[in-house]
């Protein structure tokens, strides 16, 4: 079983464990465009492949750690092998199958640690520099660290991932999410990316492969139009190259207190954000919390 430590030191040397497990890990260019990595099984050995058309160092390792993820957490592997010896994965919080969702939440976790991630998001002010920096300092991807960012944050913030005018994927902090008329989960896979900085630059397909970057001053009801008040929003995005995504990190200075709005119904966190307890509870099993 791999125990995730507090205080481990970043970057998490993630090659180091996969092969103190014993499980082989090899780069290939023969897993197409579909999929970054790939975990095999051949009686009891495993074996980890990963896309080395990936030009990403962070993407690489966060794909690297997904697959673990599916080897760790045994009760994937009647799921993933079912029908073969081999699963293909696309990583990055874009699947909507609780089996790669649950691999993903793991990678994030085991390369990010939460205490040295909590401590390195106190150097740095919220927005996409401080998303950057830090997917620096841990060599993790953009999006990986950005969804990870807003859930450990205590400060009102936002990831959003978008690609072709829809979300793909989107996190809110807790100090956000608390804001009646937010929630936890304020959108969801293939909700319409609001009219927007974000929204003009998904619409741009070149744009989105330059990196090209964008931040503006916005009102929250741009994003958040069920809020019964509305208070300023500083909207970043960037394109994700080759991937044809948006990145968008929303962030604010000032939020509404929730004991003003006593009278706005509001749901619990249990139910509006599945992974409040860690992995949550699917409709196969509780599973374990990595933390």
């Amino acid at each position: 079983m791999l125990h995730l430590r507090d205080g481990a030191s970043v970057p998490v040397d993630v090659v180091a464990i996969v092969e103190g497990l014993g499980i082989t890990l090899e780069g290939s260019t023969n897993l197409g465009s579909s999929a970054s990595g790939c975990l095999m099984r051949v009686g009891s050995a495993f074996g980890i492949l990963f896309n080395t058309s990936v030009a990403s160092l962070g993407y690489r390792r966060f794909t690297i750690g997904h697959e673990l993820g599916h080897h760790q957490m045994t009760h994937h592997r009647r799921t993933l092998f079912a029908t073969g010896q081999r699963h293909l994965s696309q990583p990055g919080f874009i699947s909507s199958r609780w089996h790669e969702l649950e691999a993903d939440h793991f990678a994030a976790e085991l390369l990010m640690p939460r205490d040295p991630f909590v401590a390195a998001l106190d150097r740095h002010a919220p927005g996409l520099d401080a998303v950057r920096e830090i997917a620096e300092e841990f060599e993790t991807s953009l999006t990986s660290t950005a969804i990870r960012f807003a859930k450990l944050s205590s400060e009102p913030v936002a990831a959003v991932v978008s690609q072709d005018r829809v979300v793909r994927f989107s996190w809110v902090s807790e100090a956000l999410g608390n804001v009646p008329g937010v929630g936890r989960i304020p959108m969801r896979p293939d909700d319409p990316v609001p009219s927007s900085a974000t929204l003009s630059l998904t619409s741009n397909p070149q744009k989105v492969r330059r990196a090209h970057r964008v931040a503006v001053n916005c009102r929250s009801d741009t994003w958040f139009p069920r809020t019964s008040t509305t208070f300023a929003l500083r909207e970043e995005a960037i394109g994700l190259g080759s991937y044809g995504r948006v990145l968008t990190i929303l962030t604010a200075d000032y939020v509404p207190d929730p004991d003003d709005y006593d009278s706005v119904p509001r749901r619990s966190s249990r139910s509006e954000d599945p992974w409040a307890e860690g992995w949550g509870t699917t409709p196969r099993s509780a599973r374990r919390s990595w933390r």
